[in-house]
């Protein structure tokens, strides 16, 4: 299913980085994918960026693209909004089957509420955070899951990052993100997703969403 599926996302700005499967590229092209994305980020940076970020800047690159993602991952994006080796990762993911209820997300963790400013249509936006340890330092992960759904399949829009910093830069770029992704079916039609039952959209709702506030 996702081999016949597309996202199409406009980089909301130089600082999100759009991630290839791990299995187009060989292991030259992967080196030559870490040096490019490195390069672009000092151009983006202009100054702020030091070559002492550098190591620790390729190795997370690398990881990342390496990374093990969710089968039904049509697109992944890291973005870097800090000159320094801290990202999140944003995932457009592909499911099947009938649509997670908002009362199903809250039992699983989440704060949940309607989101309204995505060019897919409506859906939710589902907040939650954890903590691990890594290192044997206590760390924190915040996840936040975009949802938009039809009775047979949904589109998220899955934000993931370990540092509550780092994510909140990340959420406030979303609604840029959300307002230009399109998912295009295998027959070239866009995907459109239906209104969340018992989440009424709000006019205050879709304004408050469209600020960028």
């Amino acid at each position: 299913m996702p081999e016949t599926w597309q996202a199409e996302i406009a980089q909301p700005s130089e600082r999100w980085i759009w991630v290839p499967n791990a299995g187009e590229l060989d292991g030259a092209g992967a080196e030559r994918w870490v040096e490019d994305v490195l390069a672009s980020l000092r151009d983006t940076w202009d100054g702020e960026w030091t070559d002492e970020v550098d190591p620790d800047a390729r190795a997370l690159l690398a990881h990342h693209l390496a990374g093990d993602l969710h089968p039904g991952t049509l697109a992944s994006m890291l973005h870097w909004p800090l000159p320094a080796p801290v990202v999140s990762r944003v995932r457009v993911v592909l499911g099947g089957g009938e649509p997670t209820s908002p009362e199903e997300w809250r039992q699983q963790g989440f704060d949940v509420d309607e989101y309204a400013g995505a060019a897919l249509g409506p859906g939710l936006r589902c907040l939650a955070s954890r903590t691990g340890e890594i290192d044997g330092e206590t760390v924190e992960f915040l996840t936040g899951i975009f949802v938009f759904s039809t009775q047979e399949i949904s589109v998220m829009v899955v934000v993931e990052a370990g540092a509550p910093a780092i994510f909140g830069l990340t959420i406030a770029d979303m609604p840029l993100f959300l307002a230009e992704l399109e998912v295009v079916r295998p027959d070239g039609t866009p995907f459109s997703a239906e209104p969340v039952p018992g989440m009424p959209s709000d006019p205050f709702d879709v304004w408050e969403d469209s600020s960028f506030v």
